[in-house]
């Protein structure tokens, strides 16, 4: 069974992760075939980030984001809208899942992540 794109809440019970999130607030750029807004995003993982939007790219739309964590240089990752928080549900956005992440930005994240307190851990793990 493929897991499709979905529209959820990102802070309900009932959203797993595959990856440990980690609180971050820092400006970044995301850029669409169609589209460029600059935003924040709330938290991050080694898999994807949560764009905080109230205008969200469409499931499924190929977006590369450019983004600096503190005392990092800045890191471009190609990704993809996968699923929509409504502006209803308190915290509207988007998560986007990294496609593709060069080997040096991935330990960029690793490293600032290995410094922060997780989010939420896999239940699964």
């Amino acid at each position: 069974m493929t897991s499709q794109p979905r529209i959820s809440d990102p802070g309900s019970p009932s959203e797993r992760r595959r990856s440990v999130r980690m609180p971050v607030e820092v400006a970044l750029g995301v850029h669409s075939e169609s589209n460029f807004f600059s935003g924040l995003t709330r938290d991050i993982s080694d898999g994807g980030l949560f764009v905080a939007t109230h205008t969200p790219l469409p499931l499924g739309t190929h977006v590369t984001v450019k983004f600096a964590l503190p005392a990092c240089p800045e890191i471009s990752a190609d990704g993809e809208v996968v699923w929509v928080s409504e502006p209803v549900s308190g915290h509207p956005g988007m998560g986007v899942r990294f496609l593709a992440l060069s080997p040096e930005n991935e330990a960029l994240i690793r490293r600032f992540m290995a410094k922060r307190e997780p989010l939420y851990h896999d239940m699964d793990e």
